[in-house]
């Protein structure tokens, strides 16, 4: 669907000021569905009753009205006449002064006539647009006969092109020594936690993903996130996630989140520390906690805690 604007004199013009209703409604409807390109109304006359809403004999006598001369109207081309029956159907006379009429303001105006002289040097020999406009004719030649004199040297470029493609595309040896590095890179990063901790986390995360599956380079690259805090909190976390986010609707940004809050929580001397997995509640860490002087002893501490929640699970599962 195209937009047509219409010009604001219509309002001051002997149409508006001798047309009834039905006449200026049968005009504006004509003007909407009139061909963009040549301003014709490919309908019958049953056709734009129907379509505008108004009865036929309402339609011949306006259309009858448009084509007579009018002395008194602005356009004094064609004797005032606003329409003309052809042969396709109802032609508007002065569709095309309306359509390529300048409506442009003072401003706009002044900024094109400051340029003319671009404007000019676009239709000169040798320009950019003069030569594209070559280019797309020897293109739509090309495809035409098939053949032309630039056929040797367009085969040349193309080739030289799928060269450098290739050159840039790793080979297969390349991309074999990359996925060695990052598994061994997550071989490196993964001992640092307990094994079935750690496959538990990369689990929960995977669920995320619609395909089940975790990519290798995002493993490795939320690996070197957790790298970076504390051990005791990063498994602590990886509990919490484990035991209450491994529906899939959480993932490994959100377990992150998970071990920052609680690197922050851990403070020494038993204050009262705000817990996620409690539900924001206030509480104090308990004495077997606060006898445990490294945090070896605290990972093995909650490395048993995770034991017994699994073991707790298979149970409920049958």
């Amino acid at each position: 669907m195209s937009f047509l604007p219409l010009d604001r004199n219509i309002l001051t013009s002997t149409l508006w000021a001798d047309g009834t209703p039905e006449q200026k409604v049968l005009w504006i409807y004509l003007l909407l569905a009139a061909d963009v390109r040549t301003g014709i109304v490919m309908e019958t006359i049953p056709g734009i009753a129907l379509r505008s809403a108004l009865p036929v004999a309402a339609v011949r006598i306006g259309l009858a009205w448009l084509a007579a001369p009018d002395p008194d109207s602005r356009t004094t081309e064609n004797d005032g006449c606003r329409i003309e029956i052809v042969e396709q159907g109802i032609k508007i006379l002065n569709y095309e002064k309306y359509k390529y009429k300048d409506y442009s303001t003072a401003r706009v105006a002044k900024f094109r006539s400051s340029r003319p002289l671009q404007s000019l040097d676009k239709s000169l020999p040798g320009s950019a647009e003069s030569l594209q406009t070559v280019t797309t004719a020897e293109k739509s030649l090309q495809t035409v006969t098939g053949t032309t004199d630039t056929d040797t040297d367009t085969d040349t470029d193309t080739d030289n092109l799928k060269e450098k493609e290739q050159s840039d595309k790793p080979t297969s040896s390349e991309s074999h020594d990359i996925r060695v590095s990052v598994s061994s890179e997550i071989q490196k990063l993964e001992a640092r936690y307990q094994p079935d901790l750690i496959a538990a986390a990369r689990e929960a995360c995977s669920l995320s993903r619609k395909s089940g599956k975790m990519a290798d380079s995002c493993w490795l690259t939320t690996l070197q996130k957790m790298a970076k805090h504390d051990l005791a909190a990063v498994e602590r976390s990886i509990i919490t996630f484990a035991e209450h986010h491994s529906d899939g609707q959480k993932d490994e940004r959100y377990l992150i989140g998970i071990i920052r809050g609680e690197e922050k929580q851990r403070r020494p001397g038993g204050d009262l520390v705000p817990s996620r997995a409690r539900g924001g509640q206030l509480c104090v860490p308990g004495p077997e906690i606060l006898k445990m002087a490294s945090d070896e002893e605290y990972a093995a501490h909650i490395h048993a805690q995770y034991l017994k929640i699994t073991e707790k699970e298979k149970i409920q599962n049958g």
